[in-house]
């Protein structure tokens, strides 16, 4: 809203006002007003809300004086426009309480007591036109305030009119009190997403496929029954409202809570475990998808305020929060891959705690001391629970590593952490993070023993930097097993990575080294193989590209070659080995992309794992073929399908069998994986 009331008076102190009408609709511009003129455009918007009339003629006659009458009359035209706005307003928040103290009254023991999504859309878009209307009235403050002084200025001609101007001024005085109260009450950003997923599959093999996760599409029934896509179909969803405090002073908050039926805990159900998405940090391998109970979660809950630390600009974040640091040091792998939202897919672990931040010129560093397990939803789900530490091979004797429900096998459970992590720049053109974490746990591993574990130290250091359109990644972590202060397994736990990577604006090229030794066991995300998560006991490369054909088509590849690493490890049952140097395992993709109109996407995709491992004598084999469309339905709105191809194949290797416990040599069959994704 432009600051109507100073062009009205500026416009009558230059050009003179006559007979304005107090209530009137609005008119076009009088034809002796040029449209070049420096003042069209604020007489154009006065004479549209009715505060401006012209002559009986039809004239405006802008160079006559206004006298003291006709400057009486504009402001109390203007008055009464602001006071009609406040009365529209305020009948806007009597219908809204109404609504509300309706729904309150709605309330019941079961599911048919809440609002239906209709309600809850009428009231939230009533509520953003609210919003909007405070915002506009909130910029007449001082135009509120300028027309309490007019009115006593021209006090004795707006009497004569029949004006009472002791109620004119009392009603400015409230409409300027309330404009304060309102401004503080709508300090408040009003957000949120709500996903729909669909899952289903079906069986070409007698046995249900397996997607990239282990799991399975809707399994149902005896291990491993066959199942089509009607009947193995599961519906998920999920509301997020997150409230976020927008004063420009003091400190700020943030909070999003969470209603659905993903977050769940692993289940028995007709005999075989189901799950939902399960918790945003682990997977459930072997299990069927099922919806999950119905559960609300808080996210996030905190307070950020800022700080002086020798005269350096610092801050303070306590509450519930989200946190990472890097790959091989502390961050949450994305383990949905059927279902894309940003909160369960963004790395960062919830911990509820205390982040201090401080900045010492480009140098930022964070000191980090938080509760990590125990981050529960109502039903007692655990959020983003917190594994680390490893004690002897993924691969060893007759066993293959699968996806895993931690993103390490035989780890401790974290309750707690206190963290320090700096980060600083070299030069412009790149930087370095450094960062060491103490993760500790309530249970103690191989209690009575001279074994015993409670803790993990984690330490690593990350660096990238840039050469022109060169680009060079590395890093290294570990990983320290202990009993309070005192090291256990400290050998073999080791990770390092480096990586070269060159980029056009048409395309672009990588290539990376990772060696990862079988104790390492830091929380972190350093990749997939398959249905093998986070691999260990393995080094190799890993090389790809992707090409834009043009400005709706691109096209990317990869390939990752490992081997067995061939170390022995010491565990409290004595000397293991794992993968030898001979044995070798290679992942390949490749994936393209076509926008073929202006709101629609169509994506294929193809990835192929091979296994040699020495002794074996023939190649397990895991393949997955992906086409999908995505349909853009608003700036806040998508739906995407996908249809993916599965078949895996153990070649007659028993411990690569699809389903533990079973005969069964061969999965393969056809996903559906659908999403619905709402913003507001």
């Amino acid at each position: 809203m432009k600051r109507t009331l100073k062009y009205a008076l500026s416009a009558a102190l230059c050009f003179g006002i006559v007979a304005p009408v107090l209530a009137q609709e609005g008119r076009p511009v009088p034809p002796d007003v040029a449209e070049t003129h420096w003042a069209y455009d604020a007489l154009k918007n006065l004479f549209e809300k009715g505060l401006l009339k012209g002559y009986p003629d039809g004239l405006f006659r802008g160079p006559r004086p206004a006298s003291r009458y006709e400057l009486a009359v504009a402001v109390h035209s203007v008055y009464q426009y602001l006071m009609g706005l406040h009365g529209a307003q305020q009948s806007q928040i009597d219908d809204l309480i109404a609504r509300v103290k309706k729904l309150e009254g709605q309330g019941g023991d079961d599911m048919s007591g809440f609002a239906t999504k209709a309600e809850l859309r009428a009231l939230q878009d009533q509520l953003n036109q609210l919003k909007n209307q405070v915002g506009d009235i909130a910029k007449w403050r001082g135009e509120i305030d300028t027309v309490k002084r007019m009115a006593t200025t021209f006090e004795r001609e707006l009497s004569r009119l029949g004006v009472d101007t002791e109620q004119m001024k009392k009603d400015l005085s409230g409409l300027a009190g309330r404009v304060t109260k309102l401004e503080e009450m709508m300090k408040v950003a009003i957000s949120g997403q709500i996903d729909f997923a669909l899952l289903s599959g079906e069986s070409q093999s007698g046995f249900m496929p397996i997607g990239v996760d282990g799991r399975m599409p809707g399994r149902v029934g005896t291990v491993p029954s066959a199942t089509g896509y009607i009947r193995s179909a599961v519906a998920f969803h999920e509301a997020a409202i997150t409230l976020k405090g927008v004063n420009e002073e003091g400190p700020k908050w943030t909070g999003t809570f969470v209603l659905g039926n993903m977050l769940s805990a692993p289940r028995v159900q007709s005999g075989v475990v189901v799950n939902g998405l399960g918790s945003q940090s682990g997977l459930t391998p072997g299990a069927g998808y099922r919806e999950g109970a119905g559960d609300v979660y808080i996210q996030d809950l905190n307070v950020t305020f800022d700080l002086s630390v020798l005269g350096n600009k610092s801050t303070a974040k306590v509450g519930r929060m989200g946190y990472k640091i890097s790959p091989l040091v502390f961050q949450r792998g994305d383990n949905t891959p059927y279902f894309s939202n940003e909160r369960w897919d963004n790395g960062d672990y919830t911990i509820t705690g205390t982040i201090l931040g401080f900045k010492f010129g480009g140098v930022n560093l964070d000191f980090v001391f938080g509760r990590t397990n125990d981050q529960l939803s109502t039903n007692g789900v655990e959020l983003t629970p917190i594994f680390a530490g490893q004690v002897g091979h993924a691969v060893a004797g007759a066993t293959r590593p699968r996806g895993y429900t931690r993103y390490n096998e035989g780890g401790l459970p974290i309750d707690r952490m206190i963290a320090a992590n700096v980060n600083f720049p070299l030069s412009d053109k790149g930087k370095v993070n450094l960062a060491y974490a103490i993760l500790t746990s309530n249970t103690v591993l191989y209690g009575g023993t001279n074994n015993m574990m409670n803790t993990v130290h984690v330490f690593g250091a990350d660096v990238d930097y840039k050469f022109g359109d060169l680009k060079f990644e590395g890093a290294y972590a570990k990983s320290v097993n202990a009993y309070n202060n005192t090291k256990k397994f400290d050998t073999q736990n080791q990770a390092y990575k480096a990586g070269l990577s060159y980029g056009k604006d048409k395309y672009g090229l990588y290539a990376n080294y990772m060696r990862i030794e079988p104790q390492f066991g830091a929380p972190g995300d350093w990749g997939r193989i398959g249905i093998w998560w986070n691999p260990t006991d393995v080094d190799g490369f890993t090389v790809g590209g992707n090409l834009k054909v043009s400005e709706d088509v691109s096209l990317d590849a990869s390939g990752t070659f490992l081997k067995g690493l061939g170390k022995a490890v010491n565990t409290p049952a004595g000397g293991t080995t794992g993968m030898p140097t001979n044995a070798k395992v290679s992942s390949l993709k490749a994936g393209a992309k076509w926008h073929f109109a202006p709101n629609w996407s169509l994506m294929a995709g193809v990835e192929r794992v091979e296994w040699n491992i020495t002794g074996l004598g023939v190649k397990p084999l895991e393949q997955w073929y992906n086409v999908g469309v995505g349909l853009r339905l608003s700036d806040s709105a998508k739906f995407s399908l996908m249809y993916q191809y599965s078949d895996y194949d153990s070649k007659g290797v028993g411990y690569f069998n699809p389903f533990a416990g079973s005969a069964a040599t061969r999965a393969k069959g056809g996903f559906i994986s659908s999403q619905l994704s709402a913003k507001f």
